[in-house]
């Protein structure tokens, strides 16, 4: 899980890292939703726990975006 620093070593001169950021997060927080959903027994702790998984999930959208 070397997302962040992936973003960073692609960074060009204008590298908006708050925009990127958040935009991380944002699709960090779908591929939470949509890893907890295809999970048959949930948890209230599944809802409140991000995994690493979930970041690797939201950066290769960003790759492929």
């Amino acid at each position: 899980m070397d997302s962040c620093g992936a973003m960073l070593r692609a960074r060009a001169e204008t590298f908006g890292n708050g925009r990127d950021m958040r935009t991380l997060w944002e699709r960090t927080r779908e591929a939470q939703a949509g890893r907890v959903m295809r999970k048959p027994d949930r948890t209230a702790d599944d809802l409140v726990t991000i995994e690493a998984v979930d970041i690797d999930a939201a950066a290769a959208v960003g790759a492929a975006a």
